[in-house]
């Protein structure tokens, strides 16, 4: 960023650090969302659930409906979908980011690590890695495949 900046707000660190984990929490939520949209837009190719916004769609709803039969090459995959690290992570990020609280981020500028990462103590659960690029690039690149694994094997 070259330049000078406009304006006070900007001028102070604490709106790079705020504008930084808003957009990191962004990435988490938004590919939380993304996942798990996919049961409504099972409901809607197998139509379990005639209102296709009931809010009693989810992952549960597709796995014990009267079409897990037909489709159990896909209910299999989202059970392994719901146990990988990978999902219990971004599900743990997602709520705890909405519900709780927004757990901080060392930029990792005055640190030794010299990577930003979550301060782990913000957090309920274990998690493999707290770096954020890694842990971004791990959770997408799992689950990405994944979910579309599961879309297309809902597809006649």
């Amino acid at each position: 960023m070259a330049g000078e900046l406009d304006g006070k707000e900007i001028q102070n660190p604490q709106y790079y650090r705020v504008a930084f984990e808003a957009n990191c929490f962004s990435f988490f939520r938004a590919l939380h969302s993304l996942i798990e949209s996919i049961p409504y837009l099972l409901n809607l190719l197998i139509e379990i659930n005639d209102d296709a916004e009931s809010r009693h769609v989810n992952w549960g709803c597709i796995i014990n409906s009267h079409a897990s039969s037909t489709f159990s090459d896909g209910v299999a995959k989202i059970k392994e979908l719901r146990v990988s690290d990978s999902y219990q992570e971004l599900e743990h990020i997602a709520n705890v980011s909405k519900h709780r609280r927004i757990v901080r981020i060392d930029s990792g500028i005055f640190s030794e690590n010299k990577s930003a990462r979550f301060c782990s103590e913000g957090f309920d659960k274990q998690f493999r890695s707290y770096q954020l690029g890694e842990l971004m690039e791990t959770i997408y690149d799992d689950l990405h495949p994944k979910a579309l694994d599961i879309i297309k094997s809902f597809v006649l």
